[in-house]
């Protein structure tokens, strides 16, 4: 909050807090009001009650009748409490009923002290008469008040001294006297409705202030829970979108191994049907060979075979990836002469290498003469990898190392334990394929491993 922000928001709480308190002194003034009314009509019947109690009828020479104190209690005291009693109910917490009613309070005090004879234990009643005024919390109304008990002790103590201070003559200035207690209790008085006015100030404003800080809060708790709520409509957009590509991946990825098993259903049925007639050609082949043939005549069937050959492996090649994508590749577990099959695989290349001058060995020293695996996808990889090294070497050598390292399975030693037989041999076959070609630049290195990528062929053919 800035500074002009904190300026304006104290502004508007002295300002409700100004409204609160006249609400509140209005509040108060027309409770009190209530209160004398009641108070005034009950004095008024006390009144009569004390006037019939202490002097109901009088001898005058030969006639009996009803006191003058009586007549004054009924009609005076009437007087002084009916009108009041009207005015608070036709314009209650007004200024004009406060005083008019304070008025009325100390005449009434006034009545019950002639009604006593001047006792002095009825003039307390001014006293507690005041005290009572001070319900209002209005000092005005005290000085109101205070001057008519002046008046009264004046006017009366000067005319009628018995009938204020139970004397026939009284001293001149003895109101005073009275006017003076009335003054010392009105001091405290007027003190205690000034500190309660401002107190009611204080907690006026203290409220205003709660209701603005209520009102700051709950807006901003309405700004954040509209927040919340459009933030939660943007989760619940972005929830239904993020089901919808769901839904549409999901879908997506049902098409894609739909269309991958129909592919490779397609490769499968298409390698076995031209396999078929494959074998057929290479058989012919075969067979045309062993007959007697001119050297251009066994040359073209040489071709034949060789390009026979070389699609029988495109075609197995082919089944194979249809194969490992559908799942149903199948490693065998037969035993096999290691050195057997990699001196066969290389003998694959031997006129090759041959031709190109090219020096093709291998190196299999310290391993299994005999192992346990699928000797015809070892001889796979080897053709891949020895196949792609002669191709790429125009002089220099292809060199094969193959090295084993005996290794413990976790399982088989766990199952040897359990049958206490003696634990099998493993072995870790590594092959090594290294040749004096031209290699694979350094900013190929990324095409490695990946699916439909390899080096720009003509960019070998030319360093080569």
């Amino acid at each position: 909050m800035t500074a002009t922000e904190h300026e304006l928001e104290i502004a508007q709480a002295h300002n409700r807090g100004h409204e609160l308190w006249l609400e509140h002194r209005d509040q108060i003034n027309r409770q009190t009001d209530r209160i004398f009314a009641g108070l005034l009509l009950v004095q008024w019947l006390a009144g009569i009650g004390i006037a019939l109690w202490i002097s109901p009828r009088t001898w005058i020479g030969a006639t009996r009748e009803v006191h003058f104190h009586v007549w004054l209690a009924i009609f005076f005291g009437g007087a002084i409490a009916i009108p009041p009693a009207i005015l608070v109910l036709w314009q209650p917490g007004r200024a004009l009923t406060r005083h008019i009613i304070a008025i009325a309070q100390m005449l009434a005090s006034a009545l019950l002290i002639h009604l006593t004879g001047g006792r002095i234990e009825t003039h307390f009643h001014v006293f507690g008469s005041l005290a009572f005024l001070a319900f209002y919390r209005d000092w005005r109304v005290l000085i109101t008040a205070s001057v008519v008990v002046a008046l009264d002790h004046f006017v009366r103590g000067v005319w009628w001294p018995q009938s204020v201070f139970g004397v026939a003559s009284a001293w001149s200035w003895r109101w005073l006297e009275h006017a003076g207690w009335v003054i010392f209790e009105d001091v405290f008085l007027v003190y205690a409705c000034r500190r309660s006015q401002q107190e009611m100030r204080e907690i006026a404003e203290r409220r205003a202030l709660l209701e603005i800080t209520n009102d700051r809060i709950e807006g901003a708790v309405q700004q954040r829970t509209a927040e919340l709520a459009a933030a939660n409509c943007d989760l619940q957009a972005q929830i239904v979108k993020r089901e919808r590509i769901e839904r549409e991946l999901v879908s997506a990825k049902e098409a894609a191994e739909a269309a991958s098993r129909a592919k490779s259903a397609f490769l499968a049925n298409m390698s076995h049907e031209i396999r078929t007639p494959m074998n057929g050609v290479m058989g012919m082949t075969s067979l045309l060979l062993d007959t007697e043939l001119n050297s251009q005549q066994r040359g073209f069937a040489d071709t034949i075979r060789t390009s026979s050959d070389s699609l029988l492996t495109l075609i197995n090649d082919i089944l194979d990836f249809s194969k490992i994508e559908s799942g149903h590749m199948e490693l065998e577990e037969q035993p096999f002469e290691l050195r057997a099959c990699i001196e066969e695989t290389l003998d694959l290349f031997s006129h090759v290498c041959a031709e190109k001058g090219i020096e093709l060995a291998y190196l299999a020293d310290e391993v299994p003469a005999f192992v346990i695996g699928d000797m015809t996808r070892l001889r796979q990889v080897l053709v891949n990898l020895v196949g792609n090294a002669v191709k790429f070497t125009a002089h220099g050598e292809v060199f094969v190392t193959v090295q084993s390292r005996r290794i413990v399975r976790p399982d088989r030693a766990r199952e040897s334990e359990t049958t206490s037989a003696a634990p099998s041999s493993w072995h870790e076959l590594e092959f090594k394929i290294k040749d004096t070609g031209i290699g694979i630049p350094p900013d190929r290195m990324d095409r490695l491993f990946k699916i439909f990528s390899q080096v720009d062929v003509s960019v070998l053919h030319r360093r080569a």
